[in-house]
Protein backbone atom coordinates (compact mmCIF):
# COMPACT_ATOMS: atom_id res chain seq x y z
CA UNK A 1 0.00 0.00 0.00
CA UNK A 2 2.97 2.36 0.80
CA UNK A 3 4.53 1.75 -2.32
CA UNK A 4 1.27 2.00 -4.41
CA UNK A 5 0.39 5.70 -2.86
CA UNK A 6 3.72 6.37 -4.27
CA UNK A 7 3.68 5.13 -7.35
CA UNK A 8 0.22 6.94 -7.46
CA UNK A 9 1.27 10.56 -6.04
CA UNK A 10 4.29 10.28 -8.43
CA UNK A 11 1.91 9.78 -11.48
CA UNK A 12 -0.13 13.01 -9.99
CA UNK A 13 2.85 14.91 -9.78
CA UNK A 14 4.27 14.13 -13.16
CA UNK A 15 0.51 14.85 -14.50
CA UNK A 16 0.52 18.39 -12.77
CA UNK A 17 4.29 19.13 -14.17
CA UNK A 18 4.03 17.67 -17.45
CA UNK A 19 0.28 18.38 -18.72
CA UNK A 20 0.24 22.65 -18.78
CA UNK A 21 3.59 21.72 -21.13
CA UNK A 22 1.88 18.70 -23.20
CA UNK A 23 -0.77 21.46 -24.57
CA UNK A 24 1.17 24.25 -24.67
CA UNK A 25 3.22 22.51 -27.22
CA UNK A 26 0.50 20.75 -28.65
CA UNK A 27 -1.86 23.61 -29.11
CA UNK A 28 1.09 25.86 -30.62
CA UNK A 29 1.70 22.45 -33.66
CA UNK A 30 -2.18 22.93 -33.88
CA UNK A 31 -2.41 26.41 -34.21
CA UNK A 32 -0.32 26.52 -36.60
CA UNK A 33 -1.20 23.87 -38.81
CA UNK A 34 -4.65 25.23 -39.15
CA UNK A 35 -3.33 28.63 -39.61
CA UNK A 36 -1.60 27.86 -42.27
CA UNK A 37 -4.50 25.52 -44.11
CA UNK A 38 -7.34 28.26 -43.28
CA UNK A 39 -5.24 31.30 -44.94
CA UNK A 40 -4.57 29.70 -48.12
CA UNK A 41 -8.23 29.06 -48.31
CA UNK A 42 -8.75 32.73 -47.44
CA UNK A 43 -6.41 33.66 -49.93
CA UNK A 44 -7.84 31.37 -52.41
CA UNK A 45 -10.98 32.97 -52.37
CA UNK A 46 -10.01 36.27 -52.63
CA UNK A 47 -8.03 34.95 -55.68
CA UNK A 48 -11.29 34.10 -57.27
CA UNK A 49 -13.14 36.47 -56.56
CA UNK A 50 -11.05 39.33 -57.53
CA UNK A 51 -12.35 42.70 -55.74
CA UNK A 52 -10.15 45.70 -55.22
CA UNK A 53 -11.30 48.40 -52.67
CA UNK A 54 -13.27 50.08 -54.95
CA UNK A 55 -16.05 47.15 -55.03
CA UNK A 56 -16.35 47.30 -51.27
CA UNK A 57 -16.57 50.70 -50.39
CA UNK A 58 -18.23 53.95 -52.19
CA UNK A 59 -17.19 57.59 -51.49
CA UNK A 60 -19.39 60.49 -50.69
CA UNK A 61 -17.85 63.94 -51.18
CA UNK A 62 -18.93 67.20 -50.71
CA UNK A 63 -18.83 70.61 -53.14
CA UNK A 64 -15.03 70.94 -52.67
CA UNK A 65 -14.37 66.60 -53.04
CA UNK A 66 -13.32 66.20 -49.57
CA UNK A 67 -14.41 63.29 -48.02
CA UNK A 68 -17.70 63.26 -46.22
CA UNK A 69 -18.51 59.29 -45.65
CA UNK A 70 -17.34 56.15 -46.79
CA UNK A 71 -20.41 53.78 -47.34
CA UNK A 72 -20.05 50.07 -47.66
CA UNK A 73 -21.14 47.96 -50.34
CA UNK A 74 -23.42 45.08 -48.34
CA UNK A 75 -23.73 42.71 -51.66
CA UNK A 76 -19.94 42.74 -52.41
CA UNK A 77 -19.02 41.99 -48.46
CA UNK A 78 -21.49 39.38 -48.08
CA UNK A 79 -20.41 37.73 -51.23
CA UNK A 80 -16.28 37.82 -50.33
CA UNK A 81 -17.58 36.73 -46.96
CA UNK A 82 -19.85 33.21 -47.91
CA UNK A 83 -16.99 32.40 -50.32
CA UNK A 84 -14.21 32.61 -47.38
CA UNK A 85 -16.35 30.75 -45.20
CA UNK A 86 -17.48 28.37 -47.63
CA UNK A 87 -13.79 27.55 -48.50
CA UNK A 88 -12.77 27.66 -45.04
CA UNK A 89 -15.03 25.35 -44.20
CA UNK A 90 -14.23 22.68 -46.76
CA UNK A 91 -10.73 22.82 -46.14
CA UNK A 92 -11.23 21.96 -42.17
CA UNK A 93 -13.21 19.37 -43.07
CA UNK A 94 -10.32 18.17 -45.70
CA UNK A 95 -8.08 18.14 -42.54
CA UNK A 96 -10.25 16.45 -40.24
CA UNK A 97 -8.86 13.66 -38.79
CA UNK A 98 -5.73 14.16 -40.06
CA UNK A 99 -2.03 13.46 -37.88
CA UNK A 100 0.12 15.91 -37.50
CA UNK A 101 3.60 14.39 -35.07
CA UNK A 102 5.33 16.63 -32.60
CA UNK A 103 8.53 15.65 -31.38
CA UNK A 104 8.82 14.03 -27.71
CA UNK A 105 11.55 16.46 -26.82
CA UNK A 106 9.57 19.56 -27.46
CA UNK A 107 7.09 18.76 -24.46
CA UNK A 108 10.18 18.62 -21.89
CA UNK A 109 10.49 22.53 -21.98
CA UNK A 110 14.09 22.25 -22.66
CA UNK A 111 15.21 23.77 -25.44
CA UNK A 112 18.25 21.50 -26.50
CA UNK A 113 15.46 18.74 -26.87
CA UNK A 114 13.04 20.95 -29.11
CA UNK A 115 12.34 19.26 -31.64
CA UNK A 116 14.41 15.53 -30.62
CA UNK A 117 13.31 12.73 -30.26
CA UNK A 118 10.43 10.48 -31.57
CA UNK A 119 7.45 11.49 -32.82
CA UNK A 120 4.17 11.75 -31.15
CA UNK A 121 1.12 11.42 -33.01
CA UNK A 122 -1.51 13.70 -32.86
CA UNK A 123 -5.08 13.51 -34.51
CA UNK A 124 -6.70 16.83 -35.42
CA UNK A 125 -10.77 16.80 -35.71
CA UNK A 126 -12.98 20.19 -36.22
CA UNK A 127 -15.06 21.24 -33.93
CA UNK A 128 -18.41 22.94 -35.59
CA UNK A 129 -17.95 25.58 -38.43
CA UNK A 130 -16.07 28.50 -39.12
CA UNK A 131 -17.54 32.09 -37.88
CA UNK A 132 -16.03 36.00 -39.28
CA UNK A 133 -16.17 39.24 -38.37
CA UNK A 134 -15.33 41.95 -40.52
CA UNK A 135 -13.60 45.20 -39.54
CA UNK A 136 -13.68 48.57 -41.00
CA UNK A 137 -11.24 51.11 -39.29
CA UNK A 138 -9.38 54.65 -40.44
CA UNK A 139 -5.86 54.74 -39.16
CA UNK A 140 -3.78 57.63 -39.28
CA UNK A 141 -1.04 57.67 -41.74
CA UNK A 142 0.95 61.08 -41.11
CA UNK A 143 0.50 64.50 -42.50
CA UNK A 144 -3.25 64.82 -44.36
CA UNK A 145 -3.37 60.94 -44.98
CA UNK A 146 -5.91 58.67 -43.61
CA UNK A 147 -5.43 54.73 -44.34
CA UNK A 148 -8.63 52.62 -44.46
CA UNK A 149 -8.58 48.74 -44.02
CA UNK A 150 -11.00 46.25 -44.19
CA UNK A 151 -10.36 43.03 -42.71
CA UNK A 152 -11.56 39.85 -41.91
CA UNK A 153 -11.15 37.60 -38.88
CA UNK A 154 -11.80 34.08 -39.40
CA UNK A 155 -12.08 31.55 -36.30
CA UNK A 156 -12.05 27.98 -36.07
CA UNK A 157 -11.87 25.77 -33.28
CA UNK A 158 -9.90 22.80 -33.39
CA UNK A 159 -9.30 19.75 -30.90
CA UNK A 160 -6.13 17.66 -30.91
CA UNK A 161 -6.41 13.92 -29.92
CA UNK A 162 -3.39 11.73 -28.25
CA UNK A 163 -3.98 8.69 -26.53
CA UNK A 164 -5.94 9.68 -23.32
CA UNK A 165 -5.42 13.22 -23.83
CA UNK A 166 -6.93 15.69 -25.57
CA UNK A 167 -6.88 19.16 -25.85
CA UNK A 168 -8.91 22.57 -27.74
CA UNK A 169 -7.16 25.32 -29.67
CA UNK A 170 -9.20 28.42 -30.93
CA UNK A 171 -7.78 29.64 -34.47
CA UNK A 172 -7.93 33.04 -35.33
CA UNK A 173 -6.81 34.04 -38.77
CA UNK A 174 -6.92 37.44 -39.91
CA UNK A 175 -6.66 38.56 -44.04
CA UNK A 176 -6.78 41.90 -45.47
CA UNK A 177 -9.49 42.28 -47.76
CA UNK A 178 -8.15 45.93 -49.05
CA UNK A 179 -6.86 49.19 -48.14
CA UNK A 180 -6.62 52.66 -49.65
CA UNK A 181 -4.64 55.70 -48.83
CA UNK A 182 -7.08 58.63 -48.28
CA UNK A 183 -5.46 62.01 -49.20
CA UNK A 184 -6.80 65.05 -47.46
CA UNK A 185 -7.84 66.23 -44.10
CA UNK A 186 -7.45 63.87 -41.27
CA UNK A 187 -10.66 62.98 -39.89
CA UNK A 188 -11.79 64.07 -36.59
CA UNK A 189 -13.93 61.01 -35.37
CA UNK A 190 -15.91 58.08 -37.45
CA UNK A 191 -18.46 55.15 -36.69
CA UNK A 192 -16.28 52.31 -36.23
CA UNK A 193 -17.62 49.40 -38.17
CA UNK A 194 -16.88 46.28 -37.18
CA UNK A 195 -19.71 42.78 -37.91
CA UNK A 196 -20.01 39.90 -36.95
CA UNK A 197 -20.91 36.83 -40.08
CA UNK A 198 -22.18 40.01 -41.54
CA UNK A 199 -25.96 39.94 -43.04
CA UNK A 200 -26.88 42.63 -46.15
CA UNK A 201 -28.96 44.65 -43.31
CA UNK A 202 -25.66 44.97 -41.05
CA UNK A 203 -23.92 46.18 -43.76
CA UNK A 204 -25.71 49.38 -44.52
CA UNK A 205 -23.85 51.38 -42.21
CA UNK A 206 -22.17 54.44 -42.84
CA UNK A 207 -18.85 55.54 -41.89
CA UNK A 208 -19.07 59.01 -41.03
CA UNK A 209 -16.31 61.20 -41.62
CA UNK A 210 -16.19 64.61 -40.06
CA UNK A 211 -13.63 67.46 -41.17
Amino acid sequence: MFFLVIIITFIIIIDILIKPKITKVFNFHINQFASEKISNAINEAIDEVGFDYTDYVNFKTGSNNEILAIQTNAQKITKINNIILDKVNKAIKEFDLQTIYVHLGSITGINMFFGRGPKIPVQIVSKGISNSKIESKLEEAGINQTLHKINIIVTVEIAGFFSSFSTKVKVDSECMLSESLIIGSIPSHYTKVEIKNPKPSDLSSIEKIKN
